[in-house]
């Protein structure tokens, strides 16, 4: 009966991990083009205008920054 009750608690929570991430993955379209680079913070304008790349968001006490590719 244990064995029974903890199966049927593991499908439940599998159908829900997986509810949850459907929305998830619906949006991951909405992200397509989005890198995250890791360089310097005087490197990455111009890494950005070579590469024509648009600049999001910038975290340079760590050198990560967010950015996006042209549409193709």
């Amino acid at each position: 009966m244990k064995c029974k009750a903890e199966g049927q608690i593991l499908v439940w929570l599998l159908g829900l991990a997986a509810m949850l991430g459907i929305p998830h993955v619906a949006g991951a379209a909405q992200d397509e083009g989005e890198f995250v680079l890791r360089c310097s913070p005087k490197e990455i304008h111009e890494i950005v205008r070579r590469h024509g790349l648009t600049l999001l968001r910038s975290h340079e006490s760590q050198d990560i920054h967010l950015v996006r590719a042209p549409a193709t």
